[in-house]
């Protein structure tokens, strides 16, 4: 049987999920493949609930931490969680990356911080009644 994937030109997370845990795979893929390549040790700690994927030590010290996403359409729109949004912020060293396209030949850009803040609007708002 063969599988199919949900793609539309926004991606951001609104595929199934399994077309978007292979997104994000191939995201993190690309973002360790050019990082690794410019020297930097690559810890992934998405699990840790950091509000980044990647720790990143190049050779001279110095620390990204990165925040991947990634699409499966051409446009860069992308959710940040609240925790992801707190850490852009306030960790020294976080930028985003967003990889488009990324089950094709992907194509990665990388955000400052600010820009990812200033560019961010709410989306949702949790109530508890």
């Amino acid at each position: 049987m063969e599988a199919s994937h949900t793609v539309s030109a926004a991606g951001a997370g609104f595929g199934d999920p399994d077309s978007n845990r292979l997104v994000e795979a191939a995201a993190v893929g690309t973002v360790t493949d050019y990082l690794e390549a410019r020297g930097y040790d690559i810890t992934d700690v998405g699990s840790k609930n950091l509000g980044w994927d990647l720790t990143c030590v190049g050779n001279d010290g110095d620390i990204r931490r990165v925040e991947v996403k990634g699409v499966s359409g051409v446009t860069p729109t992308v959710l940040l969680t609240a925790n992801e949004y707190r850490s852009a912020r306030e960790a020294d060293g976080w930028e985003l990356a967003v990889v488009t396209m990324a089950l094709e030949p992907p194509c990665l850009a990388l955000y400052a911080a600010t820009d990812a803040v200033a560019a961010a609007t709410p989306m949702v708002y949790r109530v508890t009644l």
